[in-house]
């Protein structure tokens, strides 16, 4: 070497020395001159010169000028891996992820056995979700580095990623027997989370457990436990746990993942003032989280504030128009708000997308059932009826069940021999006493039991759908008025639950329309002691037990709905109908008090009905007033003013009882219970002839009734119509054959002995009870003819009633 050539080489190592060293002590500067001058130098073998400044500009954050220089060191020397390795993690760190692991695949080819190498390699691999080339990687790192914890939680975690569940399990199972104390942690936190991947919700919360009772204190151990537990419906227990991750987390009060799982635990447990604040917490953090505004949403709308409801849902649907729940539940709250043709366009949105979603056509056909939609309604529950029969393999095998259930019993009715049936029973017996011996032996049976248990349930709720959607058909049917199809729904619905309240009360109501009362009671009444007092068997039992004369029991049933609805009219003027008929005036009177002060909407017919009551204890100028008051609110009503005409009869105001039953049979000439009336007012005026007529028209429009032919008998007695008489005589005889009155006034007249003109006073008591009868029956068949005036009226008559009463 000559003398030039080794003056140089002292001044290179020189300057080499300096630059590096000022390179360890962070002078970069410096460092960065002296290698600098190093390489005007211009050495053969500059590659370690180049290399060293690219990581001083790394350090320095010169990124692009690291990059240049690790390439330069690469261009003179392509067998270092180090220079491969180096320019590969900042390939890495520039996001040029493709190069870097390029570089890194030949440092690791020049050097196999570099575990820094791999695990870069691997970061690189899992960050582009290439998870089994980076698993590849993590399993050669595993050969170098044998039972490191880290990296084998790192295997894991990527088994996890590549969905190999069980694998993944079987793994961090084998390293919590490998690994014990603190550090083993987050080894049952890992496992929990790939159970509760696999929905083994129980087991994934007992290894929550395991990983908080290692790190008391770990909020994500908390948080995920909490979320374990709202999966697995044990609210109250998720709640402590949530509570207690947003006190230890660093802002855990500002977390909204935290919050909000921290309110839907509120929720669930119906604390939904305080789930609001919670959801209301986590939207100030982040106000585009849609969920929270539909869970929040929810809280709004069980508290009844169905404006503020509707407007969290609007915003979730914003937020996130592809969400189908949301456009559900928004639905909803619109139809419990009565805005059912609101609620029918959100929900069509949903079957749009969803032409099978089973809750969303439920809630379709019972919003069209609300607005009297009946056919519509009908064809949407039908729909869903035969999807669920068609297409839910559970649903056909409870219906295939019950089909098979039917024909059994049918079989085993004819089955008449004893024996058999004997032999059947010893041989079931011994086969319950075989299966209790396998339950000793296996101990597995008690979790078998469990998932039967659970199955069961299922199954049931699946039984319950059906029968609901099944009422819905037969209650469509009942108001199109086709009672026999409605009742074949009916009874579809039982033969899949015999004891169905819902089904009972559809048969019931059935009979009852039929006005087969003595059918409809059963089914009513066992309705009503299964469902309670809230049962829609009630009403009809109510109006059961009045139409079959049980009236003490309508009032008691009428009583129940009046306290469960005030709001009822027809339920208390039905009340007040009922304790007239056992003749307990006291209570009619209190009852129709009631209505008329509380502004019912139809007042007349209350009027009326607490005038008959005043009648019946013989309270006449009260109860002229009641029916004036009534006469006043609905105009020629004919059985108001019948009413008040029989009253003044009773007061001998005969001439004016005439004149309203004379206008009575103008306002109705087929009644003929006015004619009859009336005919008894020309009587008392001994009018004889006027009697007769009226009465020849009551027996005209009902023929069957024998007092009709006993007055008109009498009357033709008074005249001296002896043929005529006898023969009306006989004839209310023939309907009325054990009459002993009848027998004596035929013997009177055909022995010509005088008739008195109060003959018919022994049976006025009588008749006059059967025409209140009638007329009250009458209330409670028809609407008043009347009609309903105006509330102003109503309001008017409301302060008179008080200053009367």
């Amino acid at each position: 070497m000559s003398q030039s050539s080794k003056k140089k080489q002292q001044e290179l190592t020189l300057l080499l020395q300096k630059g590096f060293g000022y390179f360890r002590s962070k002078n970069y500067p410096e460092a960065l001159r002296y290698l600098n001058q190093a390489l005007k130098l211009d050495p053969p073998n500059a590659d370690p010169i180049y290399f060293n400044r690219g990581l001083l500009y790394n350090t320095t954050g010169k990124h692009q000028k690291a990059l240049e220089d690790f390439s330069s060191a690469i261009q003179i020397n392509s067998k270092n891996a180090v220079y491969f390795s180096k320019r590969g993690e900042l390939l890495h760190k520039l996001g040029r992820d493709e190069e870097a692991i390029k570089d890194l695949t030949m440092a690791i080819n020049m050097s196999p056995k570099r575990p820094d190498y791999f695990q870069l390699r691997a970061n690189i691999y899992e960050l582009l979700g290439k998870f089994q080339l980076a698993i590849q990687d993590v399993n050669r790192l595993v050969e170098l580095i044998p039972n490191n914890l880290t990296l084998l939680t790192w295997r894991g975690q990527l088994l996890l990623k590549l969905n190999k569940l069980e694998e993944s399990a079987t793994l961090f199972r084998q390293l919590i027997k490998m690994f014990k104390g603190p550090s083993s942690a987050f080894l049952y936190y890992h496992l929990a989370e790939i159970l509760f991947k696999q929905q083994k919700i129980q087991e994934s919360i007992l290894h929550y457990q395991g990983a908080i009772k290692l790190a008391p204190n770990n909020h994500i151990f908390l948080f995920n436990l909490g979320h374990a537990l709202i999966k697995n419906e044990q609210f109250q227990d998720a709640l402590g746990y949530i509570s207690k991750a947003i006190k230890i987390a660093p802002n855990g009060n500002q977390n909204p993942n935290y919050l909000f799982a921290h309110g839907l635990c509120l929720l669930r447990t119906d604390e939904y003032q305080k789930a609001i604040l919670d959801f209301t917490r986590a939207l100030k953090v982040n106000p585009e989280f849609p969920s929270i505004y539909l869970y929040r949403g929810i809280c709004y709308n069980k508290l009844s504030q169905n404006t503020l409801a509707i407007e969290d849902f609007k915003i979730a649907i914003q937020l996130d128009p592809k969400q189908l729940e949301y456009y559900f539940h928004m639905s909803q709250c619109l139809a419990e708000i009565g805005e059912y043709h609101e609620a029918i366009e959100k929900i069509s949105i949903v079957l749009k997308c969803n032409p099978k979603d089973f809750r969303s056509y439920k809630l379709l056909a019972e919003c069209q059932f609300m607005i009297e939609e009946w056919e519509l309604s009908l064809k949407s529950f039908k729909m869903i009826y035969e999807n669920m029969k068609n297409d839910d393999p559970e649903i056909q095998k409870i219906l295939e069940k019950k089909s098979n259930e039917k024909k059994n019993e049918q079989e085993k009715e004819k089955e008449k021999v004893e024996e058999k049936e004997k032999e059947k029973e010893k041989e079931k017996e011994k086969e319950k006493e075989k299966e209790k011996e396998k339950e000793k032996e296996n101990p597995k049976e008690k979790e078998k039991e469990k998932e039967k248990e659970k199955i069961d349930e299922k199954v049931d709720q699946k039984s319950e759908l059906i029968i609901q959607v099944l009422c819905k058909i037969g209650q469509c049917y009942i108001k199109l008025e086709d009672l026999e199809n409605a009742e074949k729904y009916f009874h579809l619905a039982l033969d899949i639950r015999p004891n169905s309240v819902d089904a009972r009360t559809g048969r019931g109501a059935v009979r009852f329309l039929r006005k087969e009362y003595a059918k409809a009671l059963p089914d009513l009444e066992e309705c009503y002691n299964v469902g309670g007092k809230k049962t829609a068997a009630l009403t009809y039992l109510a109006d059961t037990c009045f139409f079959l004369g049980h009236f003490k029991k309508a009032a008691n049933y009428y009583e129940i709905i009046d306290k469960a609805d005030p709001k009822n009219e027809d339920a208390l003027f039905l009340c007040a109908q009922s304790y007239m008929k056992i003749a307990n005036f006291k209570l009619a009177i209190k009852k129709c008090k009631k209505a008329i002060l509380q502004e019912k909407t139809d007042l007349s017919r209350f009027y009326n009905l607490l005038g008959m009551a005043f009648t019946s204890i013989e309270k006449y100028p009260k109860s002229l007033k009641k029916y004036e008051k009534a006469l006043k609110l609905s105009k020629n009503n004919p059985v108001y003013l019948f009413n008040h005409a029989v009253t003044l009869l009773k007061m001998e105001q005969i001439e004016n009882a005439k004149k309203e039953l004379m206008t009575c049979c103008e306002l109705d000439p087929k009644n003929d219970g006015y004619h009859f009336w009336l005919a008894k007012c020309h009587s008392q005026l001994k009018q004889n002839e006027k009697s007769i007529k009226q009465l020849k028209i009551s027996i005209e429009l009902k023929s069957d009734e024998p007092q009709y032919y006993f007055a008109r008998g009498l009357e033709y007695a008074q005249i001296g119509e002896k043929e005529l008489s006898l023969n009306d005589l006989k004839k209310a005889l023939s309907f009325d054959k054990e009459n002993e009155h009848y027998l004596s006034l035929i013997e009177k007249i055909k022995n010509d002995k005088p008739v008195k003109e109060n003959e018919n006073e022994k049976e006025k008591g009588n008749e006059n009870e059967k025409e209140k009868e009638k007329e009250n029956e009458k209330e409670v068949v028809e609407k008043d003819e009347g009609g309903k005036n105006e509330n102003e009226k109503e309001k008017n008559e409301k302060g008179k009633e008080k200053n009367d009463d």
